[in-house]
Formats: structure tokens, C-alpha cells, sequence
């Protein structure tokens, strides 16, 4: 049969081969995936014939150990393997520095064991997929035969593309593996130093326990050449239980590699808990289609359909969860009629997308009163028209922002005051939930110092307290306590008509008065739901006339409102609409103010948050911030 991998090695070559790589495993690393040295030894030399880098051998073998895969190259290396088509994948001939161990240069690079060492290639926006930028490390380096020690280099060599082309030639050329597409042959040290170019660029200032963990996005269609060389090796190795012969993920083999050289590179700890992340992105122009041999064959069930516009081009359905399930579904007879089986050779190496770094969100809480009307809770525009000059959100978020060095924030509160409404008391509870901070700690001497430029800038329009930072987990309590949390209101009411004293005295003696309440008409962009809510209690007064006298002022004789003005505060369970409750929108509130007092309208004139009846987030006085500063000189 002929197959479509260009095949370097002759049989006798690979078999060689396959037995010295054999004589590197231990009796005892077989045995534990299971795996008998025979067949393991058959499947090595198949996999080397159709030039397999020895990581994916061990994949093959269904061995994951990180420390295999580390040292696997160089010890291949200096096993006596000459001039095979197999690259040393580690810049050996560096010096490297990683725990206290520390190798010295190896000059003698022109010996047997010499070999090609991939670069990683990163797009640049005047590069094209195959002409991507170097990053860090040289396309052709040489390798010593000694065994590396753990650890990640701390340098990377360099060298030209015409030194590199000129290193290739006609003996010694630059193999990619057609089974990884190369991702396994990248030299992860030029990876981790730039991880630690962006860390320092971005100038991350972490906790002491911080750690980090790897995300990696890997080209989807890995899974078919997993899947070909998978069905390659039970076909020609004769192994027919594919459940007892499983192997490891090409990523999960980079994300080790990738962690391992990382670890060093930025001196952090790997935790796959870790709320700081490396994220890496990894292309492969060559193979991007390879998933189009799929729609010719109808067991696979994999239909897609390129849609385009001015911008980019889009294929619905080849995303890398519909490509492996539909790779599951094909067999051996399917790929090697679609000579997929063994897959093409590969001739450009992938590409580095991008390498960034994220935190996940940390939450700075605090209590916030508003003193000035006019201001609004958050922006608040109408097609593209700003209808509040200020915002609660804005005055607040200014200084946190720039502390923490955030690339975005979210803002919430329990519960959101009208543009007219004034907040007192102990103010209203809310948090910003920080995107991706630079900044992940700080002590409460330098919140103190946040909260005081608040209210400095702020000029007497809001006031911000007891601002910390606080757990996700601890946010939860203004969304669970909706339903039980309560609020206190002062409404100073204007009265279409006279009431008497006596009437205002009985309205102060109702409790738990149930409301229905239909979405106010003010508020359109919420569903028309009926809510049933509570008034807990209210107490209504005559409210002074401007004289200011006494209560001869603010009744006549007969003790009728003078003016038709009144005051009531009132306690109303969370996400009572309080205005309408007064006026009763026009019945869509029942019962409300107006029904109760037996008149024809009510209207506010003036509304105030007395207190939102939460204990969170935490008080923080005077002594906590001296026992902080005590704890920190100690």
C-alpha cells in the first residue's frame, strides 16, 4: 500500500531505532501501562518509519509522565542514534540554571548526535501563516549528548533563518511530526521566556502563595491524526482492543511541557486551581481543512457550511468537539481510502497565536451613600444621549481602577436608587467584580487610601465606606438575599386633597400590608409579571410648611393637612417599587397611598433610602486597620 507520509527511515532504520528507544523505558514503566515490550517495541518502530518524534511514541505507549517526556529527547540522543530523521527537541547546548542545578556549555555540537531543534513561530500582522516571526529561539540548534537535567533553561541560543537554512542539508533535514503537527517538538524554553516577556510587560503584582495554571488552545484537528496513526497501529501492530490500548492527548502532553518549562521561566508554582493563567493559542495553517475529507463520507455525519462577510469567513460546524466526535465514528478502511491513514506529511511548523496572561476577577466591596440628587446608579444614556452627568458607578470605580489596574469591571449593588434619590445611613452594599487585575492584593491601609481619593474626587456627591477586598463567594449574599432583605424609606408625599390627623394616625398603625404590584410603566424593559411584596410597617406625620412654625404651621384647625403635604417612612421588603406604591400606577399597585388615605392622587416629591438592612459587606473601623498595620510590621 502506498501511503502519504514521506518515510525517511528505512524498516531496519526504524527497528534499530525502536530498540534503542525500547532500552530507555524501564520493564517496570511498560508494565505499569500495560504494555509488553514486544508490542510496544513493534509499535515504536512502526511509528518511527513514518517519522514520529519519540514524545508521541510515548503517547503511543500510553506514558504521560511529565519527567519522560522532558528528558526523552536528549537521552534518544545520546543513546547512539545517528543522523536519524528524529530532532532533539531541547536547546542542550545552553547553560541552564533551574533549582539550584546548574549545566555548563557544551561546545562540542558537531558530533553524531547533532540534531534540528524546531522554532516556535508567532503571527505578526505583516506575516503571513507560513512566515511567522521567531520567537526567541534558533530553527537549527545543536545538542549535546548529555543527559538535561530537570529544569527549564534560562537562556535560549539564537541564530539567523540563513544559518538555520544553511544547517539543513541534504543529511540533516528538519522533520515535523505528523502526529503532534510539531506542537511536541516546539522548544518550550524559547515558550517560557516569552511567558516571563509578557509577565514582565504586563507587571502583575501577585500574593506570595500565588501560582499559575496553563490554558492552551490547540488546532482541533489534531484529533484526526490522533485518530489515524491510532487505527494505523491496531491494523499493522495487530493490537484489536482499542480500550486496552489508550493514549495520552497531545495536549495534555504540551500543557506539561509547556507548565514544567513555565514554572522557572516565571518562578511561580503550576496549580491547576491557580486563579492566574497563562493562556496559549497555537495554530496550524497546513492542517487547518484537513477535516474536509469528513464530508464525503457519510458515516461520518459531519456537515459544515462556510459562511462569509466583509471581515472574516466562518465554517459552522468545524469547531474541535464535531470533528472528534465524527473522527470516532470513522474506521481504518475510512481514513486509508482517504489516504489519511498514515496522515500527509507536515512541512511548516505551527504557530504561537498568541501567548496572554489573565487573572480571574477578585471583588472589592463597600457600603456607598449618595448625597446630591441627579445622580444616577450606573451610566445611563438613551441612544447615545447622557441623561445623568455623574454616576454612582463611575465616581466609585475611578480610583479602583487605576489601583488595581483592571481591564474592565462589573458593577452591583443591593438594589439601585432612582436618579432622584438620595441615600443615607449606612448606606447602600455594593461590589465591583475586577476583570483580569494586574494588581490581586492589597492591605487595608492602601483600601483606606482608595476609599479617601474617592471621597475626595467625589466632592461631597457620594461617600464610600468600608471598602475591602472580599471572596466571590461572599458577593452571593446580595443576590440570595433578595428575597429576605429589607429597606427603609422616607417619601415626603404631595396629597391631592386634606386628610385628617386621626386618618394619618390609623394609616401609622398597618404592618405587613400585602401589595401587588404589576411592572411599574416606567419600567417597560421588564417582563409584566405580578410580584407580590410587603410594607412591614410605615408612619405617616404632617410634614412642616417652608414658615417653619410649629403645628399650627402644618395643620389648620380642625387638624387637616395644610398644603396637603406628608411624610412617610416606611419599611418595605427588597424590590418594592416605592414610588408607585405611593401614586398606585394608575391601579397597576394595589392597594397603595392614595387608596388607603381615601384620595384621588399622591404624588412624590421628594424620596430617600433610609437603610438597606444588610450586614455585609464587614464594618471596618479605626482599631481593624491598627491591628493590620501591627500584623504587617511584625
Amino acid at each position: 500500500m502506498t501511503t502519504s507520509t514521506s518515510v525517511v527511515a528505512t524498516a531496519a532504520a526504524a527497528s534499530t531505532a525502536a530498540r534503542r528507544f525500547m532500552a530507555l523505558l524501564s520493564p517496570a514503566r511498560l508494565a505499569a501501562v500495560a504494555r509488553e515490550p514486544a508490542v510496544a517495541e513493534r509499535v515504536s518502530a512502526l511509528l518511527f518509519e513514518h517519522n514520529v518524534c519519540p514524545r508521541c511514541i510515548l503517547r503511543y505507549l500510553g506514558i504521560r509522565d511529565r519527567d519522560d517526556h522532558f528528558d526523552i529527547p536528549s537521552r534518544f540522543s545520546s543513546n547512539g542514534v545517528v543522523k536519524m530523521h528524529v530532532p532533539s527537541l531541547l536547546p542542550t547546548g545552553l547553560q541552564y540554571e533551574s533549582r539550584g542545578v546548574k549545566r555548563e556549555r557544551d561546545d562540542d555540537q558537531t558530533g553524531p548526535a547533532a540534531k534540528v531543534l524546531h522554532s516556535i513561530a508567532i503571527a505578526s500582522p505583516n506575516s503571513t501563516a507560513g512566515e511567522a516571526d521567531s520567537v526567541g529561539a534558533a530553527t537549527v540548534l545543536a545538542a549535546s549528548a548529555a543527559t538535561t537535567e530537570r529544569g527549564a533553561p534560562t537562556a535560549v541560543a539564537s541564530a539567523s533563518a540563513s544559518e538555520s537554512r544553511a544547517a539543513i542539508n541534504g543529511t540533516e533535514r528538519q522533520w515535523i511530526c505528523p502526529a503532534c503537527i510539531g506542537l511536541l517538538q516546539i522548544d518550550f524554553c524559547s515558550l517560557a521566556q516569552k511567558a516571563a516577556e509578557v509577565f514582565r510587560r504586563e507587571a502583575y503584582t501577585l500574593s506570595e502563595q500565588a501560582s499559575f495554571n496553563i490554558a492552551s488552545r490547540l488546532p482541533p484537528q489534531l484529533s484526526i491524526r490522533q485518530r489515524a496513526f491510532a487505527l494505523l497501529i491496531q491494523h499493522t501492530v495487530g493490537v484489536s482492543d482499542e480500550t486496552s490500548w489508550s493514549t495520552v492527548e497531545v495536549k495534555e502532553i504540551f500543557r506539561a511541557l509547556a507548565t514544567r518549562s513555565i514554572e522557572d521561566s516565571l518562578q511561580l508554582p503550576a496549580d491547576k486551581e491557580s486563579p492566574f493563567i497563562v493562556q496559549i493559542h497555537m495554530e496550524h495553517s497546513e492542517t487547518a481543512k484537513e477535516y474536509e475529507f469528513m464530508t464525503s463520507i457519510p458515516e461520518a455525519e459531519f456537515k459544515i457550511k462556510k459562511t462569509k462577510s466583509k471581515r472574516f469567513s466562518a465554517v459552522p460546524g468545524a469547531s474541535g468537539e464535531k470533528i472528534a466526535k465524527a473522527v470516532s465514528k470513522l474506521s481504518y478502511d475510512h481514513f486509508a481510502g482517504s489516504n489519511m491513514c498514515p496522515p500527509p506529511a507536515i512541512h511548516l511548523s505551527p504557530i504561537l497565536q498568541s501567548l496572554d496572561m489573565y487573572h480571574e476577577p477578585i471583588f472589592v466591596a463597600g457600603r456607598y451613600n449618595k448625597y446630591q440628587r441627579g445622580i444616577s446608579n450606573s451610566p445611563w444614556e438613551i441612544n447615545g444621549q447622557r441623561m445623568a452627568e455623574y454616576s454612582v458607578e463611575e465616581l466609585v470605580a475611578g480610583e479602583v481602577d487605576k489601583y488595581f489596574r483592571n481591564t474592565e469591571h462589573r458593577f452591583s449593588s443591593a438594589g439601585r436608587e432612582d436618579v432622584d434619590v438620595l441615600t443615607l445611613g449606612r448606606g447602600r452594599p455594593f461590589y465591583l467584580e475586577l476583570v483580569n487585575p494586574h494588581v490581586t492584593v492589597a492591605p487595608l491601609s492602601d483600601m483606606r487610601k482608595i476609599q479617601e481619593r474617592i471621597n475626595t474626587a467625589a466632592d461631597g456627591k457620594i461617600h464610600v465606606r468600608d471598602l475591602q477586598i472580599v471572596t466571590r463567594e461572599s458577593t452571593k449574599i446580595l443576590k440570595d438575599s433578595a428575597s429576605t432583605k429589607s429597606k427603609s424609606y422616607s417619601v415626603l408625599v404631595q396629597l391631592s386633597e386634606d386628610v385628617t390627623l386621626e386618618l394619618l394616625e390609623e394609616l401609622s398603625k398597618i404592618t405587613n400590608l400585602a401589595v401587588k404590584q404589576q411592572n411599574p410603566t416606567r419600567v417597560p424593559r421588564r417582563a409584566d409579571l405580578c410580584r407580590d411584596k410587603v410594607i412591614h410597617n410605615l408612619t405617616s406625620k404632617f410634614e412642616p410648611t417652608e414658615s417653619g412654625g410649629g403645628k399650627d404651621d402644618s395643620t389648620n384647625g380642625a387638624g387637616v393637612a395644610s398644603g396637603h403635604l406628608i411624610r412617610v417612612d416606611m419599611r418595605t421588603s427588597a424590590g418594592t417599587y416605592v414610588k408607585e406604591f405611593v401614586h398606585g400606577d394608575c391601579g397597576r399597585t394595589f392597594p397603595n397611598l392614595a387608596s388607603l388615605l381615601g384620595v384621588a392622587a399622591a404624588e412624590v416629591v421628594a424620596l430617600d433610602v433610609l437603610e438597606v438592612h444588610l450586614d455585609w459587606p464587614p464594618q471596618i473601623d479605626d482599631l481593624t486597620l491598627v491591628e493590620e498595620d501591627q500584623r504587617e510590621d511584625s
